[in-house]
């Protein structure tokens, strides 16, 4: 997965956490993690996913341009 950040292309990733009763996703971009709140300003434009990432952006309520 690929997003643009302060004009840069970074790479990012989703961390999907699990266990019997509870589950997360968590969002990474140079090994750095964001918090969902920081997506909410629109500074992040996803260039490059494939479905399942764009799923569970979306689901998770993750705002970044570009979907």
């Amino acid at each position: 997965m690929k997003v643009v950040v302060e004009g840069k292309e970074k790479k990012a990733r989703l961390e999907e956490y699990r266990c019997s009763d509870f589950v997360a996703v968590s969002l990474y971009v140079d090994e750095e993690f964001v918090p969902l709140s920081d997506t909410f300003a629109n500074q992040y434009h996803l260039v490059e996913a494939n479905m399942r990432e764009r799923e569970m952006l979306k689901g998770w309520g993750y705002r970044l341009e570009g979907f």
